[in-house]
């Protein structure tokens, strides 16, 4: 539903799904990347488990030290209120 959403937002052309972004030291898996103006927004989808908000702070800390050029990140949480170490993210 959600991969939907990003579709029909953006258009379906400017949406990659399961795309690979070299950080500052790995590549990474995003679930979703939309590409605008040069610029990329990565999304990761967070189920509300400890390990998988670890495994989302890890990608995102590696793509934060690209610097400038960093792209935006963005959890998209399966349960908010369910979800452990919130505010990591």
């Amino acid at each position: 539903m959600f991969l939907d959403r990003l579709d029909t937002l953006f258009g379906a052309a400017m949406v990659a799904r399961s795309r690979v972004v070299r950080g500052a030291s790995e590549d990474w898996t995003f679930d979703a990347v939309v590409e605008r103006a040069g610029r990329l927004a990565l999304f990761e989808l967070v189920p509300p488990h400890a390990v998988a908000v670890g495994s989302a702070v890890t990608k995102f800390l590696d793509i934060r030290d690209l610097g400038d050029n960093e792209p935006g990140r963005i959890a998209v949480l399966g349960d908010k209120a369910a979800t452990p170490h919130l505010a990591v993210l």
